[in-house]
């Protein structure tokens, strides 16, 4: 018969009102010794981070089932991510040299706004997905994070957990869903801790012995 492969699990976490202090000291000492920053939209072109990010993905998602993008895939996604990202959303992390080792990407949770559209974007279904994406919204998805492989445990995501966590509460933001995480990475599973995290869903890949 069929057995388990591998789970992937997903979790809904609650954001904290204030920032979290001791979260802040460890990105704070982490930029200092590894000597990097956060850089904003505005800072670089948009194409340019979209486009690192992108090659970083690469680097970062060595896990089971990932497939490294091939440039024309790159070019593609560069185009499409550029609508829904914005700058009180992400964060880029990058060394003092100008290279891109850490990203996080997020955006408005869109599920409600497809329900008011109803499956049609004209003539008015794509106010409402504007609204989701451009005015307030207590809930977020997080799409991706990566961090350079030599970085990954050595506490450059707090850089990134930092930097949205001022981002999302300033924007009013209570909530964040996770996307499916593959449940052997406990890197990524034990940053969530502080964000009061409830497992509510898992993935199975069912395999047969032939």
């Amino acid at each position: 018969g069929y057995g388990k492969q591998v789970d992937w699990i997903e979790m809904h976490l609650t954001l904290p009102t204030e920032p979290i202090e001791s979260l802040t000291r460890v990105s704070d000492y982490v930029k200092k010794r590894k000597k990097l920053h956060v850089v904003n939209m505005g800072d670089k072109p948009l194409k340019e981070l979209i486009n690192d990010m992108f090659l970083l993905y690469n680097r970062a998602y060595t896990l089971f089932g990932m497939i490294p993008l091939t440039d024309a895939q790159i070019a593609k996604y560069v185009s499409e991510f550029r609508p829904m990202v914005s700058k009180r959303t992400t964060s880029f992390i990058y060394t003092d040299e100008g290279e891109m080792v850490a990203f996080g990407i997020c955006c408005p949770r869109l599920d409600r706004a497809m329900q008011k559209m109803k499956g049609r974007t004209v003539p008015f279904g794509w106010i409402h997905l504007l609204k989701a994406l451009k005015g307030k919204n207590d809930t977020v998805d997080l799409l991706l994070i990566a961090v350079r492989p030599d970085l990954q445990g050595q506490g450059v995501n707090a850089i990134i957990l930092d930097d949205m966590q001022h981002k999302l509460i300033k924007a009013g933001v209570r909530y964040a869903e996770t996307g499916p995480m593959l449940e052997i990475n406990d890197n990524i599973l034990a940053q969530w801790e502080r964000f009061k995290g409830v497992q509510h869903k898992r993935r199975r890949c069912f395999v047969k012995s032939l």
